[in-house]
């Protein structure tokens, strides 16, 4: 006969829990400081902890080891805000920003070049990051270009960046707005002739209108002082058929530990900055392996490369390389862009091992294809005898070319 007594049974499950952004960031941050700003950072987090203690790099040397004199004369003298801190400063009075975690912010400022562009891959990261849709992206990335000085800045091309200065000058709809909205093929062909036939407008007119344009900045992101201190935190070595990674210990702080301490940790106090020290310990090692293991898939990638065989990096993209790696495509890029390297073709940013495909040719990369055209140059070779030698259509090379301003 069926029992109808109920019997509890416990089993075994295993579900996924996503930790808060506070516990996260913090070791997020330690994961992509630069290395030049590593010691610093592990001083912050030690601070008056008993446990840890912070040495700086073996290869670090005082200033005044070499005059003999106990002061600095450079210690005193400020130092220029970088365009980083100045960019941060600026976003986080954007309204749509507001609310937005640090690393948001940190992924938009790092996710620009030296002319003060943003790509549409770290467009596409912070998406997915943030978890926003691309037309709320959007959204946010115009309101950033309506507020952030100098104008300019955040467009995602030339064209974009011109056109973000007259709309901030309040000139839409205005003969400069018309050539650049309506004449760009004629401007590309320097034709402008043609451009003037086109609008139906006399040359003064339009000569004028060029005039107006360039006095407008391509580049805003060079008129704000960039400081960078580059030190290399990772080596690429040429061994045989290989390239090896090996970490720059030598460039990099150390943490110590006071093992005799742990004895006394059933002390309150003790605990809790034990299990602080644990944290940093483990956000340390986290940030060691990480960088090893993204530049142990970029020595294996972009072997050729970095062996001299080849002129430039072949197709990698965020998307790959995530795939490849298991870690998120907005981790990888903000690792690439402050992670430089030793190489057997000089001292470079991870991030240089990171080229888009061409879509006439995806075996070939876009840093492929404008190393050619710069080597090409010289030589007289024309677009379309490269072309036929590249095996792209000639308009690519082309356009390549007016976008290197060659």
């Amino acid at each position: 006969m069926a029992s109808n007594e109920l019997h509890h049974e416990l089993k075994p499950t295993l579900t996924t829990k996503l930790n808060p952004l506070p516990l996260i960031l913090p070791s997020l941050n330690l994961l992509t400081v630069p290395a030049y700003a590593l010691e610093e950072e592990l001083k912050q987090r030690v601070g008056d902890n008993v446990f840890l203690g912070v040495a700086p790099p073996p290869s670090a040397v005082p200033l005044s080891a070499f005059d003999g004199d106990d002061v600095n004369p450079l210690e005193n003298i400020p130092a220029p805000t970088s365009m980083d801190e100045d960019i941060s400063s600026q976003l986080r009075f954007i309204p749509s920003l507001e609310g937005m975690p640090d690393e948001v912010i940190d992924t938009l400022v790092q996710g620009l070049d030296s002319r003060g562009y943003i790509s549409e891959d770290t467009l596409d990261v912070l998406c997915k990051f943030a978890g926003l849709s691309k037309k709320k992206t959007l959204e946010i990335l115009k309101d950033i270009q309506d507020s952030i000085d100098p104008p300019g800045l955040f467009a995602r091309n030339l064209w974009e960046c011109l056109l973000i200065q007259l709309r901030r000058k309040g000139m839409v709809g205005k003969d400069p707005w018309v050539v650049l909205t309506e004449g760009k093929e004629f401007i590309l062909k320097k034709d402008i002739r043609g451009l003037s036939k086109f609008l139906g407008w006399t040359h003064e007119r339009t000569q004028k209108a060029l005039e107006e344009i360039k006095k407008l900045d391509p580049y805003p992101g060079n008129f704000i002082i960039k400081n960078q201190y580059i030190v290399p935190e990772i080596e690429f070595v040429k061994e045989k058929d290989t390239i090896r990674v090996r970490l720059l210990h030598e460039n990099l702080p150390k943490l110590f530990l006071d093992a005799e301490l742990l004895e006394h940790i059933s002390n309150q106090t003790l605990r809790e900055q034990w299990l602080s020290a644990k944290h940093t310990l483990v956000a340390l090692s986290i940030r060691i392996r990480t960088k090893l293991r993204i530049s142990q898939f970029l020595a294996k990638a972009q072997k050729a490369f970095l062996a001299g065989e080849s002129i430039a990096p072949s197709p990698l993209t965020l998307k790959t390389a995530s795939r490849e790696t298991n870690y998120h495509p907005s981790t990888i890029l903000r690792i690439t862009k402050t992670t430089w390297a030793l190489s057997p073709v000089g001292t470079i940013p991870l991030e240089k091992l990171l080229s888009r495909p061409l879509r006439a040719k995806p075996t070939m990369s876009v840093a492929q294809l404008r190393q050619a055209i710069k080597e090409a140059k010289p030589l007289g070779i024309s677009d379309e005898a490269l072309a036929l030698k590249l095996g792209l259509p000639r308009r690519t090379i082309t356009w390549h070319r007016n976008k290197m301003g060659m």
